[in-house]
């Protein structure tokens, strides 16, 4: 399956060539998106009389093709020349060289005589991390939480890491002792859900599949199943979040999991589609817009005040707010999302809350 990915290109002038009266880089232009480098393409004009010049292009340290500047520019001949224009046909000054697919280093040489001078550097960098598998469906590549090598199984749980974990659901324990529902509900990643459109293959062990291993009975809620079944409507091609109905199937399983499945009633049924880039589209060149379900805000207005907050915890400060038309009377402490269940920074976070929790819940 071809891997489509969006590069940002730097090209890098030198500040001044001896030889060399006046040049210009067409193509790539610095900064712009591209999912390839086609051709380096510009024109050059040297001192004096035109002489034995020759364009170089060297890709990825080794030099690919050399050619003399032999494509007429008349209007870039009149603006550096001007009175000193010989006849229109004497100088070919233009240049235009294919680039091969997979160059991202590149560097442009102008040779004159004994003299050799590197004129560009361009270099082309997957700063967007975004891939595209079957059917058009984008995903991340890789970026700061190794999507990628935690899905293939490349990096796993760590022996510090799987000590945070365990402290984590030790601490579910101890909610639960106390009278508390306490469920960890893990949202699949998106090429969980979209496994046979993802360019990888899956790994025998993931850092997901180690946790999944760590937990103890009752104490995870599966919703897989119930999110893959619909899950065009939970995802979008161009995000890599679930969509609010896509949460509320993940809320709808929840609540059967902690006996209050007659309440799923209560959860929004009305959503519209939402057209926009998304956090993976807009990476992508040109930008790629899709649909996402989301609430209608027209049918879902809910007012939620915050009642406290507690300052002990300064990364990821657990917030408790009332919602006033709540159709149970119980509260529910929700701890947020762990993105990178490899970093026991977190997970050691997370578990001294839950110690914390288990001292002063109210199930």
């Amino acid at each position: 399956m071809p891997i489509i990915k969006t590069y940002r290109v730097k090209a890098t002038k030198s500040a001044s060539i001896p030889f060399v009266r006046a040049w210009h880089l067409d193509q790539p232009r610095n900064n712009q998106r591209s999912e390839v480098i086609k051709e380096v393409s510009g024109w050059v004009f040297t001192e004096g009389q035109p002489g034995p010049l020759l364009v170089e292009l060297h890709v990825d340290g080794e030099r690919v093709q050399s050619c003399p500047p032999n494509i007429p520019v008349p209007k870039a001949r009149r603006a550096v020349l001007g009175s000193d224009d010989p006849s229109p046909n004497d100088i070919t000054a233009r240049f235009s060289i294919g680039v091969p697919l997979s160059a991202t280093s590149i560097r442009l040489v102008f040779v004159y005589e004994d003299q050799s001078v590197t004129a560009a550097k361009i270099t082309a960098s997957n700063t967007f991390k975004v891939q595209e598998g079957l059917g058009g469906y984008l995903f991340l590549d890789n970026d700061t939480n190794k999507s990628v090598d935690q899905f293939t199984g490349r990096i796993t749980l760590g022996t510090q890491a799987r000590e945070g974990w365990e402290k984590f659901f030790e601490g579910l324990r101890h909610l639960e002792a106390d009278g508390a529902i306490a469920k960890l509900m893990i949202c699949p990643a998106k090429e969980e859900v979209f496994s046979d459109l993802y360019p990888h293959k899956r790994g025998v062990s993931t850092p997901v599949d180690n946790v999944v291993d760590l937990a103890g009975p009752g104490q995870l809620v599966d919703h897989f199943g119930a999110l893959s079944a619909k899950r065009e409507a939970a995802f979008s091609k161009i995000d890599t979040h679930w969509s609010d109905y896509g949460a509320r199937i993940g809320a709808a399983v929840y609540l059967q999991s902690v006996g209050l499945a007659s309440f799923a009633s209560h959860l929004p049924t009305s959503f519209k589609d939402h057209r926009r880039f998304g956090d993976l589209g807009g990476k992508m060149t040109p930008q790629q817009s899709g649909t996402f379900l989301v609430l209608d805000p027209a049918e879902h207005v809910r007012q939620y005040v915050l009642c406290q907050t507690n300052q002990r915890f300064v990364t990821g400060a657990p917030l408790v707010n009332e919602d006033l038309e709540a159709k149970l009377s119980r509260k529910l402490q929700t701890v947020g999302a762990i993105d990178q269940p490899t970093a026991a920074g977190k997970n050691a976070f997370y578990a001294e809350l839950m110690q914390h929790l288990a001292r002063n819940a109210t199930a």
